[in-house]
């Protein structure tokens, strides 16, 4: 059950981060004075953030990749499923 959780909150993470990228009513030119003088580089396509919305980005995709890493790492030192003991052999049989 933590392995689909873990895995849920990844996606669901990454998924609000890329959204970042395809938000089109974001500045091609940075705005002083409201505060959106944090860069962010969609190939070429460049839009400026606020500084809570620079760290909402960073954060999220941080936390995605901790997700990830954790469920790949309990998949693979757990195998909750047995998906990889018949491949390792320093289990005797």
């Amino acid at each position: 059950m933590i392995m689909i959780i873990l895995l849920v909150l990844s996606t669901i993470c990454f998924g609000e981060a890329i959204s970042f990228y395809y938000t089109p009513n974001l500045p091609t030119t940075p705005q002083p004075q409201i505060g959106r003088i944090y860069p962010l580089n969609n190939h070429g396509w460049v839009t400026y953030l606020t500084k809570e919305e620079w760290y909402t980005f960073n954060f999220l995709h941080a936390l995605a990749a901790l997700f990830f890493i954790t469920f790949f790492a309990i998949g693979w030192f757990c195998d909750p499923f047995n998906c990889f003991s018949k491949h390792r052999t320093d289990k005797v049989s």
